[in-house]
This record gives structure tokens, C-alpha cells and sequence, in this order.
């Protein structure tokens, strides 16, 4: 660098600098010195000549330092993006999403996809189309779901076309993705459509990777139909799902049909149907219960679990029990979406059975096995402790042994600071606390009142 500042009045010089340093230097480092670059550039004629020197002769210089090319008026020469080029990007892209710099992701890909002073035609479909979509991903994930439909719906006008697997497999998922920022906007309907063509278009197809995307828009369909308070249009949507791909041994696909499975059995509860939702979610627990795919097995105990719900509010105290004894053995150790144990579910069940039957001993012990794997940062968690204090105290435990069992961990007892000033003030104690804290204790108090 300091060779090209002091014979900055010879341009072959600079330009020859610039081979030399592009050869010997990486990309990141060449990057850093660019803006030194620029501004001597800016000063100096013969820099800049011989920059345009280098540039001409070897325009993926101007890719690599894309600064530093001439101005639109200066120059009608566009930044040449390469190979190269695209993967010095792709690192400035992977550093900015590990940050969640979602803007700046934006802004690179604009600058080598989006740009008049950019030449991106020496790039792959397949590798553009992956370019624009990481854009879209980013605009969504800055709550733009408008300007991020409007970059996945350039994705699909632009590739859509093409017939290359890797090209289709990037159109695929920006129709996926595209549905689901319409279902964000309050757009249902546009995003059952969605869903509804990528089955068209996908749903027979020989690649598996399609075939996956397929069964996801169908499921997604049926999750969309039952959101908008159509049951028997969302069981329709299920059962085809199982019919058009319960015969693939691709585990995505599986996952998808047990899923729906799992989700019949529930609609099916919903619409008074016991008798056949628990016969649903024995379906599941025999076809994917011994899989060696961990997303099935969970599935497998997603259906045992609800299936003890279920006889729990039959009252079925007994064969409840079993269920959550076979899910703790099975499957205890495995997590389910809300980052919960499958072990800590089975207790939950435990527990109801427990009071059902009227084992207040066994009840309490249950909870404390329970609360000692509580997540304070889990407000599913939250939820169940509360409604496992409540039921318990409801069946006539004692307060402070619920209190001591509470408070024997501070980082826990945090999390649940306004239920525990409630049971304290509750057993006559003296409780100074923030008034935010006790009016919420103060409400949990006349809750439990009106037990």
C-alpha cells in the first residue's frame, strides 16, 4: 500500500499493484483496505486511472473491490460478479445473519442482484434464485411480510420456469414461505392458494426434496382450513395427506403424514369423537412409535400424551396412567416443540390421575419431581406449575408445604415471584414486594377464592 501512494502519478504501477495485491492478499483483507483505496482514488487522477487500467483487463477486480469502481456517469463498466466474488458475499452474509444484521443482507444482495453497476449473468440460476430468496428470508424476519411476499413473488416470476432441481427446489420454498407471510397478513385464503399450487406443481414429482414440500403446503392447508373454523375441510385435508404420501419412506414426508395424524386425532376430539381420536392416536404410536427418526418418535409421543389426556377426562384414572408410564419410558427423554420433556408431560398426567384418585401424598411428590425440572424461562412451564398449584391446593394441600417446595430454589421461585406472595400472604406471612407483584398476587388470591 505504501508503494501505491508514493507512484500513485504511474498508473501501470497501481495497476499492477492491484494484480499483485489481489493475488496475495484474501478477500476479507483486500475488503478492509478498500476504503483507503476509495478515498486516495478520490484525490488522485493516476489511482484512478489505474484502477480503470486493472478493472478493464481483469474486471473481476471490480467485483472484489466493488467501491472502488467508477461512478455511473464516470463509467458504464459494471461490477463483473463471479464465483469468487459471490463467495466473499456469502461470508458477509452468513457474519451479518449470525448477528441478525437482517438490513445489511438485504443491502449486499441488492448490491451484486439488485444494482445497474453490477454484471450478475456469469452466476447460476440456482445460485441467484438463492440469493434473492435469503433477501426475502431477511425482509421477513424484519417484520416486512409485504416487501418480503414481493421478493419471494420475484423469485417465482424470474425461476420459475426453470426446470433444474436445484433452481425448483429454491422456487418451491419461496411459494412455502410466501404463503405463510400471506397467512401473517391476514391473507388466508391467498395462502391455502399457495399451498393448493405447490401440490399442483410438486406433489408428483420424482424429486423426494419436492415431494417433502409438498406434503408440508398440504399440511399447512389443513392447519390453515382448521384455524378458519372449518373442521371438516381441515380432516379432508389431513386424510390426504395420508393418502397421497403415506407410502413414502422419506422421513420429511413421514413427518409430515404422522403429524397430520397426530393433528386428525385432535380435530376429531374436538368434534366430540373420543372413541375415534384415541383409536387415531394408537394409529401413530404402532406406524412411527419404534422409528429410529427422533421427529417421529416425538410425534408417537405427542399421540400418547394426548391420548392420556383424553382418558383423564373420561376419568379413565387407570389406563391413564399406563399411557404416561409408557410415554416416560419410551420417549421421556426426548423434547417436544415447546422445549418440554416428554418425561415432564408424563408427569403432568401423573399428577392429574393422582388427584383424581385422591393420593394427595403421591400428588405432592409428583409436583416437587416436576418442579425440580421446571425452566423458569419456559412460560408453558409457567402455566402448568400454576395450574398444578391451583389443583392442588383445590384437593386440600397444604399451602406451606407448596410454599417450601416453591421457594427452595430462588432462581426458580423468581419466575413465579407473584404466586409465591400469594401463598405466602395467604399463610399469614408479612410480604414486602414491588406493587406490580402484589396486585398480581392479589389477583391470583382472589382466584383461588373462588375456587
Amino acid at each position: 500500500y505504501y508503494k501505491l501512494r508514493r507512484d500513485r502519478d504511474e498508473a501501470a504501477v497501481v495497476r499492477n499493484l492491484i494484480y499483485f495485491m489481489t493475488v496475495f492478499y484474501s478477500d476479507d483483507e483486500l475488503a478492509e483496505m478498500s476504503g483507503k483505496w476509495i478515498a486516495e482514488a478520490e484525490q488522485f487522477p493516476a489511482i484512478r486511472k489505474g484502477i480503470d487500467l486493472a478493472v478493464a483487463e481483469m474486471p473481476q477486480i471490480g467485483g472484489l473491490l466493488f467501491g472502488m469502481m467508477r461512478s455511473e456517469k464516470e463509467s458504464a463498466q459494471p461490477t463483473i460478479v463471479t464465483d469468487k466474488v459471490l463467495r466473499q458475499a456469502a461470508r458477509k452474509m452468513t457474519a451479518a445473519l449470525e448477528k441478525g444484521e437482517f438490513r445489511k443482507i438485504i443491502e449486499i444482495v441488492d448490491r451484486y442482484f439488485g444494482s445497474q453497476q453490477s454484471d450478475s449473468s456469469r452466476i447460476s440460476n440456482a445460485k441467484t434464485a438463492l440469493m434473492i430468496l435469503i433477501k426475502a428470508y431477511a425482509h421477513s424476519e424484519l417484520g416486512n411480510s409485504e416487501k418480503a411476499v414481493a421478493v419471494y413473488d420475484e423469485v417465482i416470476e424470474r425461476f420459475g420456469n426453470h426446470s433444474a432441481l436445484n433452481v425448483q427446489s429454491t422456487v418451491v420454498k419461496a411459494l412455502m414461505n410466501k404463503g405463510y407471510q400471506q397467512g401473517l397478513l391476514g391473507e388466508a385464503e391467498a395462502e391455502i392458494e399457495i399451498y393448493c399450487e405447490i401440490v399442483e406443481r410438486f406433489g408428483d414429482s420424482d424429486a423426494t426434496e419436492l415431494q417433502e414440500q409438498a406434503a408440508k403446503a398440504l399440511f399447512n392447508k389443513a392447519v390453515t382450513r382448521g384455524q378458519l373454523g372449518d373442521v371438516e375441510a381441515e380432516l379432508e385435508t389431513y386424510d390426504e395427506v395420508v393418502e397421497r404420501f403415506g407410502d413414502s419412506d422419506a422421513p420429511e414426508i413421514q413427518k409430515q403424514v404422522a403429524a397430520a395424524l397426530v393433528n386428525k386425532g385432535v380435530a376429531r376430539g374436538q368434534l366430540g369423537e373420543i372413541e375415534a381420536e384415541i383409536t387415531i392416536y394408537d394409529e401413530v404410536v404402532k406406524c412411527f412409535g419404534d422409528s429410529d427418526v427422533p421427529e417421529l418418535q416425538e410425534q408417537a409421543a405427542k399421540a400418547l400424551f394426548n391420548k392420556g389426556k383424553v382418558q383423564i377426562d373420561l376419568r379413565h384414572t387407570m389406563e391413564a396412567l399406563n399411557t404416561s408410564e409408557e410415554l416416560e419410558r419410551k420417549y421421556g427423554t426426548l423434547t417436544d416443540d415447546d422445549a418440554i420433556t416428554f418425561e415432564w408431560r408424563a408427569r403432568w398426567i401423573q399428577i392429574k390421575v393422582f388427584l383424581a384418585q385422591g393420593k394427595h401424598l403421591d400428588s405432592m411428590e409428583t409436583f416437587r419431581s416436576i418442579y425440580s425440572a421446571f425452566a423458569p424461562g419456559n412460560r408453558i412451564m409457567i402455566r402448568h406449575i400454576l395450574d398444578h398449584v391451583l389443583a392442588l391446593m383445590a384437593a386440600g394441600a397444604s399451602e406451606r408445604d407448596l410454599v417450601d417446595i416453591l421457594s427452595g430454589d430462588n432462581r426458580k421461585s423468581d419466575a413465579l415471584e407473584p404466586l409465591v406472595v400469594a401463598l405466602r400472604q395467604r399463610i399469614g406471612e408479612t410480604v414486602r414486594a414491588p406493587v406490580e407483584v402484589l396486585e398480581i398476587a392479589q389477583d391470583i388470591r382472589q382466584r383461588i377464592e373462588e375456587m
